[in-house]
């Protein structure tokens, strides 16, 4: 569904499609799997980093839950 609101158009897109782009995020900038990123952040791999990459894909980890 497009939504367009005061100039800005939003694309809703599915559980699927947003998965996808979270792998593909995943993939580019760390070159692993969107799964296995959240196996990482969840055993707490990443807690102590100071990564841009990987605070950029722990703010995006809902969309690839």
């Amino acid at each position: 569904m497009t939504v367009r609101t005061e100039g800005a158009v939003v694309e809703e897109i599915t559980a699927a499609e947003s998965r996808a782009a979270f792998n593909a995020q995943v993939s580019d900038r760390l070159g692993i799997s969107g799964h296995e990123f959240l196996e990482r952040l969840d055993r707490g791999d990443y807690d102590q980093t100071d990564s841009e990459d990987v605070i950029r894909l722990r703010i995006l980890a809902p969309f690839g839950r």
